[in-house]
């Protein structure tokens, strides 16, 4: 996959720098073009909005179910980034959202996908939240590639009810391991982590 996360941060960083109107959609199909690019991956091998096998009426962003002996995948994509109107985001509810879409993939069973990832695209204003000491989320959104972090319960503890409203998923422990890093143009960063349970 690291071939795939390089070439993915590439064509990314062009579409950003180009000013292309981009969404989260955009994340997705980016990625799913240098998947196809990079690695010998065939479009039949890939599901998108696959349904969630223990968590009901929800989707899996992008399922990869290769027809050999490679590993299959799980991936959720998250693209936080300014309103167009400019008007202030709400943090502490993206940050609710952000946990949500990490324990969905938690939830995922091996039996669906033995590899877990989260690609997270995000400007500066998630970036100053995520990296501000008093919302402890800098030991997970700067870890470093290699690095684990470990998630228990006491990591949503205290939070403010707007975050907990966010987070519908079930808490389950995992571990987090910092995959892939770079920032990007336009004040973007890009964030991977594979998610253990």
């Amino acid at each position: 996959m690291r071939q795939t996360f390089e070439l993915f941060a590439k064509l990314l960083n062009e579409r950003l720098a180009a000013k292309v109107l981009t969404v989260e959609d955009s994340v997705r199909y980016t990625f799913f073009y240098a998947l196809l690019s990079s690695v010998a991956c065939r479009h039949t091998e890939v599901i998108i909005e696959y349904p969630h096998p223990v968590i009901e009426k929800k989707e899996i962003d992008f399922l990869i179910i290769p027809q050999d002996n490679r590993l299959s995948s799980a991936l959720e994509f998250k693209y936080d980034r300014a309103i167009p109107s400019r008007r202030n985001l709400n943090k502490t509810d993206r940050a609710g959202m952000f946990c949500n879409d990490l324990l969905r993939l938690a939830h995922i069973p091996k039996s669906t996908a033995a590899r877990k990832f989260f690609v997270y695209v995000t400007d500066s204003q998630m970036a100053s939240y995520f990296r501000n000491p008093n919302n402890r989320f800098a030991s997970l959104f700067e870890l470093a590639t290699g690095k684990e972090c470990q998630v228990g319960r006491e990591f949503l503890d205290g939070r403010p009810s707007s975050f907990g409203a966010k987070v519908s998923c079930p808490f389950i422990p995992f571990k987090a391991i910092g995959v892939y890093a770079c920032d990007l143009s336009e004040q973007h960063l890009l964030r991977i982590w594979e998610i253990v349970t």
